[in-house]
């Protein structure tokens, strides 16, 4: 387990300095102190401690956004380990030894982790840890910072424990450089950091990593805009058809009009036959010369009179040039009688249409019929011509 542990802060630390060597820019050396909180977990004599002391940290960059820091801890515990007579609430020393990771998220907050090794000593007990950390750093000056950490370390060895430690503290810049010239100058400043943290288009994210600097963009697509291949105005991500261009209203997709006919196919009944926009986009009946008025019915009957089969021979050749198209037979009454008896013959009106028009060869899926008695008339029954009138079929066209 131990050698495991310790290949793979090797390994951590190898892709962490190789990806170091493509940065620019390192952090200046820094001197912190820090006050912590310990607490020890254990299971020799299920005794468990927690102490606080005090720490001294150093810090020093190896790279932009990379620093190696270096954490003594001092602090007087009983700690839960077997000391072989040695006395309780002995002094215990660590040396924390980290390899850092910085997230500038602004030139305030800079979130960090880190891993390391930790020597250990304890009444003269000897020990290694393994430590891993996260912490945030605050500017509160140009030369002052304030610290916030947790640290575990894991035991790497018998005669240490497992613990958490809670830190807080401050820090600042220290061995600052020299020019000529220009007096004393800190070899990390908001100066230094400015180019590397400036955010030109405002998105959140730093121009060093926006693909699209001027742009605002998201972080999904490196910092540019959500692409709009088509051009449309609608982005990809809400485009149903992102690579031909539609409009908003129809999910980014064209408006279609298979059929030509100038009523776009989300209005229009049949969309693939070129129709009339009286008709809601289907061919008009009243167009190809059927008179719909010229089917009447003998009164209190469903018998067609004669002259009706004129205008149902028309629809026969409609129906036949038009074989996509699907056709609704209503049926209409005048009010002479009760309301159920009129609602039957209604009914029966429109069936004797379709008879006919099974008759001629039409097919049945084709044809649907309905009957509304005399809840629909189309002109006064106080007449013998409105009534004559209302005892009618009327037709419907769709796809």
């Amino acid at each position: 387990m131990i050698k495991k542990i310790i290949l793979l802060v090797i390994h951590c630390c190898f892709i962490l300095t190789t990806d170091a060597q493509k940065v620019v820019l390192n952090d200046p050396s820094a001197l912190g102190i820090l006050f912590f909180t310990s607490f020890f977990q254990t299971n020799i004599d299920k005794k468990d401690a927690s102490s606080q002391g005090v720490a001294i940290n150093f810090s020093k960059g190896i790279a932009h956004n990379y620093n190696i820091s270096t954490t003594a801890n001092g602090s007087f515990v009983d700690y839960p380990i077997d000391r072989k007579g040695q006395g309780d609430n002995c002094f215990l020393f660590q040396a924390d030894v980290l390899i850092k990771r910085k997230f500038n998220l602004s030139t305030m907050l800079m979130p960090y982790m880190g891993i390391g090794i930790t020597p250990s000593l304890y009444a003269k007990n000897f020990g290694i840890l393994f430590p891993v950390n996260a912490g945030i750093q605050v500017r509160l000056t140009n030369q002052l910072f304030f610290v916030a950490d947790v640290l575990y370390r894991w035991k790497l060895t018998s005669n240490t424990a497992n613990h958490f430690q809670l830190s807080a503290g401050i820090s600042c810049p220290v061995f600052q450089k020299k020019e000529k010239g220009a007096g004393t100058r800190n070899s990390y400043s908001i100066a230094d950091a400015a180019p590397l943290l400036k955010d030109s288009d405002g998105d959140g994210i730093v121009d060093s990593a926006d693909a699209c600097p001027l742009l605002v963009g998201v972080a999904k697509y490196k910092g540019c805009p959500i692409p709009d291949t088509d051009k449309d105005g609608v982005n990809d991500e809400d485009d149903k058809c992102p690579t031909v261009a539609g409009t908003r209203s129809n999910g980014g997709c064209p408006i279609l009009d298979r059929d030509n006919d100038g009523i776009v196919d989300s209005l229009d009944h049949c969309p693939e036959i070129p129709g009339d926009v009286t008709n809601n986009g289907c061919p008009s009946l009243e167009l190809s010369g059927f008179h719909s008025s010229a089917i009447q019915f003998v009164s209190n009957s469903a018998e067609l009179v004669p002259t009706a089969f004129i205008e149902l021979n028309k629809l026969v050749d409609f129906l036949n040039k038009y074989e996509n198209v699907r056709i609704t037979v209503d049926g209409h009454t005048d009010n002479i009688g009760s309301e159920r008896a009129n609602q039957k013959l209604s009914e029966r009106r429109a069936e004797a249409v379709k008879k006919y028009l099974l008759s001629k060869g039409i097919k049945e899926v084709r044809i649907t019929t309905n009957g509304f008695g005399f809840s629909a008339p189309i002109t006064d029954n106080n007449t013998v011509e409105g009534r004559q009138r209302n005892r009618r079929v009327e037709f419907n066209i769709s796809q």
